[in-house]
């Protein structure tokens, strides 16, 4: 496993998408893709799965999905 780090308790961290040195504080609803919390947003509340930024764009309507 070269490259993955282990946390505290000896388990893989996953790392985010976009900040590679930082730890993942969840998954994307739509991309299913690991970010931190500087990449997260919840558009719908915290009880809500959130969205990466990427992907709360394209739900806005600002940016299309890339083909």
């Amino acid at each position: 496993m070269v490259g993955m780090k282990r946390d505290d308790h000896g388990e893989v961290a996953e790392r985010c998408g976009i900040h590679h040195f930082a730890r993942a504080a969840g998954r994307c609803r739509a991309c299913e893709s690991a970010y931190c919390n500087e990449c997260l947003v919840y558009p719908n509340g915290r009880r809500r799965q959130p969205l990466c930024v990427p992907c709360a764009l394209v739900v806005a309507g600002i940016r299309r999905r890339p083909r």
